[in-house]
């Protein structure tokens, strides 16, 4: 399936009920280059240690060119194919998105007690982990991919419970203050983490979870992001303990906060609540932002990591943004 890029900014647009953006496009983030015709391929399922089948979603530049590894981890509950204007913006510039069902994706598997949560977590985090481990494999199978997929260090990314499942990969970990088991699963391939929604709005969860690991780090977040536990944190037996990183990422961790966001940009990603209008414009940002970052990093651009350390992103965004740096 192909697609040219610009396609998903005429979804983005399509989808906005709410007044015109009120983004200054000229002082957001805008690359000197040209956005990149997309492919997205669904042939491969690929299989986890139990047997699973763990599905997989691959979307990608069209052309020449080696290019940087994101890998996405979808909310709880939800699917691959529920981020597409995400992936899709990624990929056009200048990304391999690679994008699993989880075994509770479309809630065929779920939780019954707060401890499953860490069965949950290690099931996800495996199955990054598999990817990473097949990707000769998988690109082998893809001809479209054969040789085009840049060395690590890798991205991680998410949405929801996936942001958790970044992190964990990341460095970050976690302990259950009544059992004492510590829950982590860091993977030195990952270099890199990229989040839309804020982690420790989660049941479970302390509130500072975003800044737990010891990688480079950027989050979006709202005003309005309360995740599936609906209107505030939903009630629970424990939080989880955060422990130390063994490693420091200060000055290189980012958190855009979106007046009024909430978790789904008003039913774009994940699922459509009810009575939300579209939101468009903070998807927009998270885009735009979360690329610069990703330049910065994943590709070492020097450009964007100044952009990034210097932008005025309430005054782009006539406040409806703000970006602090830790």
């Amino acid at each position: 399936m192909q697609r040219a890029a610009f396609a998903v900014l005429m979804l983005l647009s399509a989808a906005c009920t709410t007044p015109p953006a009120r983004i200054d496009s000229s002082r957001l983030y805008d690359p000197p280059r040209q956005a990149l015709a997309v492919s997205v391929d669904d042939s491969l399922t690929l299989a986890a240690a139990d047997g699973r089948p763990v599905p997989l979603r691959l979307v990608y530049p069209q052309g020449e060119g080696t290019w940087p590894l994101i890998l996405f981890s979808h909310g709880m509950f939800s699917s691959n194919d529920m981020y597409m204007p995400i992936l899709e913006h990624w990929a056009a510039s200048g990304y391999v998105v690679a994008a699993p069902n989880h075994l509770d994706a479309k809630a065929l598997w779920q939780p019954k007690r707060n401890d499953d949560v860490e069965e949950l977590s290690a099931s996800r985090a495996a199955d990054l982990a598999l990817i990473m481990d097949s990707l000769d494999r998988v690109t082998a199978a893809v001809p479209a991919l054969a040789g085009r997929v840049r060395p690590p260090p890798y991205a991680a990314a998410g949405h929801s419970m996936g942001t958790y499942i970044a992190m964990l990969q990341g460095g970050l970990r976690t302990r259950n203050p009544n059992t004492k088991a510590v829950i982590g699963y860091p993977d030195r391939r990952i270099g890199f983490i990229v989040m839309s929604s804020d982690p420790g709005k989660m049941a479970l969860m302390p509130e500072n979870l975003w800044t737990g690991a010891g990688v480079p780090t950027f989050m979006t977040t709202g005003t309005k992001d309360y995740g599936t536990s609906g209107k505030g944190r939903r009630p629970a037996d424990y939080t989880m303990e955060m422990l130390p990183a063994d490693a420091a990422a200060d000055g290189r961790r980012f958190r855009v906060l979106l007046e009024n966001g909430d978790h789904y940009y008003g039913g774009l990603v994940h699922r459509a609540p009810k009575d939300v209008a579209p939101d468009a414009e903070g998807l927009r940002i998270f885009l735009t932002l979360s690329t610069a970052f990703l330049d910065a990093f994943a590709k070492e651009d020097e450009s964007a990591l100044r952009y990034l350390r210097n932008v005025d992103v309430a005054a782009a965004t006539a406040r409806r943004a703000s970006l602090t740096v830790e």
